[in-house]
């Protein structure tokens, strides 16, 4: 857990368990974390896709991809995705490429 989601959670607790601050401080208090959150996870995502791009070497990421065992196919994905939304199926239960999302 980061510095930042056990401030959060503190923030949390001093006000719905002990109401010690009043909803505006919590909120503003939520907001500045939220900001600092973000901005760990923009600061991130450059060095992992680095990391990731160095262990291709000279392998395109398509020849790579097919040497990979699936723990690195995890993390190499878990470097350039943020999530993936799987629509419902229609009913016939095939697999439809057009349901999947990926941000």
């Amino acid at each position: 857990m980061s510095a930042s989601t056990g401030s959060l959670g503190r923030s949390a607790h001093d006000y719905y368990v002990r109401h010690l601050i009043d909803r505006e401080q919590f909120l503003a208090v939520r907001d500045g974390l939220d900001r600092a959150l973000v901005q760990d996870h923009q600061e991130l995502l450059p060095l992992r896709v680095r990391e990731t791009l160095k262990r291709l070497g000279r392998r395109s990421p398509r020849a790579a991809w097919n040497n990979f065992d699936i723990v690195q196919r995890r993390e190499m994905l878990g470097a350039v995705l943020d999530h993936v939304v799987v629509d419902p199926a229609p009913r016939h239960g095939r697999f439809c490429p057009e349901r999947v999302e990926m941000f």
